[in-house]
This record gives structure tokens, C-alpha cells and sequence, in this order.
């Protein structure tokens, strides 16, 4: 989805910070907002950019072929 983005065939992606950062540093993407407590200095969280309330967690699990 971020090289979506990147290509303008998207507007916008939620990505975790080791997947979008990097094309943050090269200028590729512009960060927007984080949606938790901000680790990254120069991008606002969620209620300095006019979001209040916006909160968002992401659910990860382990997947493997089938029949393993």
C-alpha cells in the first residue's frame, strides 16, 4: 500500500513505523499523524493534527502454509 501511495494510485496508508519511515527520510511520503503516543518528534500525533479522539491499534498474527 505505500508504494501505492507513493505511485498517487492511493491518497493515503496507515503503516507501522519501520514501513513507512524510511520513505518519510527520503521524501517520498509525508507523515501526517501518529496514532499513539508520538515517538517521532516532528510529526504531530493524532489531536495536534486536528484528529482528536482518532485512535487506532493493529492486530498481528502468525500465519504459515497450510497442513504444516
Amino acid at each position: 500500500m505505500t508504494q501505492a501511495v507513493v505511485a498517487a494510485d492511493a491518497q493515503l496508508t496507515f503503516g507501522t513505523p519501520p514501513s513507512v519511515l524510511p520513505m518519510v527520510s527520503l521524501g517520498r511520503l509525508e507523515a501526517l499523524a501518529v496514532t499513539s503516543v508520538n515517538a517521532t518528534p516532528r510529526v504531530p500525533g493524532t489531536a495536534e493534527a486536528s484528529l482528536p479522539g482518532c485512535s487506532m491499534s493493529f492486530w498481528y498474527g502468525f500465519f504459515l502454509p497450510a497442513g504444516w
